[in-house]
């Protein structure tokens, strides 16, 4: 049965599994094993070792399945061409290369960029490479570990690093951990981030407010114990809070163009516009907070969050505002009905 070349190839066509269970002389056979390939590249680890040693064989396979290249013979895996083929389709499959394709440039690029994490298997002198450690972070933020240690010093590459994965922090060396941007923006992406934050952060309001915030409270337990008996940055408080942190990264941006209060009626009428021209009127009673014209503002986006932005002024509202009245903090603008 397994010895049958037409029931052996009735069968890889429904799984290329069933390879492993044929006669060796249909292992070696060049239709069976392409037809098992084309189904999936894992395959090759079934076919006659002479058909893992055949460029044209292995070319087909790393093309469907980077990861075949784990079956391929030793001189084909230093094989640029081939190498090249398997790491565009599985930056890891880099780790099977032998050690030059590991050194080439080239190939390690492709690989980081289809995997970061594909760095770690990269030589220790591309791994001190800048442009392909910053390849490697843009794809997979973490890939920061494996990255020389003067590399974990460069702040460009630990803010992209953390902007793509905010727990890439733990990587970073002393000086980017201890640099408020990189906290704030690693925090941003992943509040548990803040665990890996020096102490002097952990006593910052606005970085625990966003990492509080983006752990759906999490991070509150690595804030300083001060800052855990403020009401702001109880779990629950700090998860409704509308008003976006500066310099966290992503919430859009409005700005309060005018206040008119009506008195009759006892409403304040706010009207703001976003940097995109989303226009919003808000009506709300007088004696409404900050946080209660931000909750509004947040309705018509996609986001938690929203910056608000007084006119004529450059900064924009702290979250810190939220439970402030509307009007107190929006004089300036004030006018009536």
């Amino acid at each position: 049965m397994w010895g049958d070349k037409e029931y052996v190839l009735q069968r890889v066509r429904e799984d290329y599994f069933w390879l492993d269970h044929a006669e060796p002389h249909l292992k070696a056979d060049p239709e069976v094993v392409l037809v098992a390939l084309a189904m999936d590249g894992r395959a090759l680890r079934f076919a006659d070792i002479c058909l893992q040693a055949n460029p044209e064989f292995v070319l087909q396979a790393v093309r469907h399945t980077g990861g075949a290249l784990v079956y391929a013979s030793p001189k084909l895996r230093a094989t640029r061409a081939i190498v090249l083929e398997a790491v565009r389709q599985c930056g890891r499959s880099l780790e099977v290369a032998s050690e030059a394709m590991r050194a080439d440039r080239e190939v390690v690029l492709e690989a980081v960029q289809q995997d970061g994490f594909a760095l770690e298997f990269a030589s220790d002198l591309l791994r001190s490479d800048r442009e392909v450690v910053l390849a490697a972070v843009r794809v997979c933020g973490c890939a920061l570990e494996h990255a020389d240690p003067v590399l974990k010093n460069d702040k460009e590459i630990v803010l992209e690093a953390v902007d793509q994965h905010g727990l890439a922090l733990e990587s970073a060396g002393p000086l980017p951990r201890a640099d408020r941007e990189i906290v704030l923006a690693a925090v941003s992406r992943h509040g548990g981030a803040l665990r890996f934050a020096p102490s002097k952060m952990k006593k910052d309001r606005e970085v625990v407010l966003e990492a509080v915030r983006r752990s759906s409270g999490g991070a509150w337990k690595h804030a300083e114990t001060r800052l855990k008996a403020d009401p702001l940055l109880d779990p629950c408080s700090a998860c409704l809070n509308p008003i976006a942190t500066p310099g966290s990264a992503g919430a859009p941006v409005f700005t309060v163009l005018e206040v008119t209060v009506r008195e009759v009626e006892a409403l304040v009428e706010m009207h703001a516009t976003s940097m995109t021209g989303m226009e919003v009127r808000v009506e709300l009673p007088v004696e409404a907070t900050v946080g209660d014209f931000g909750r509004r503002l947040v309705e018509p986006t996609r986001h938690r969050t929203v910056y608000m932005v007084l006119l004529g002024h450059s900064e924009p509202l702290s979250p810190f505002d939220v439970d402030r009245p509307f009007l107190d903090v929006a004089a300036h603008l004030r006018t009536s009905a």
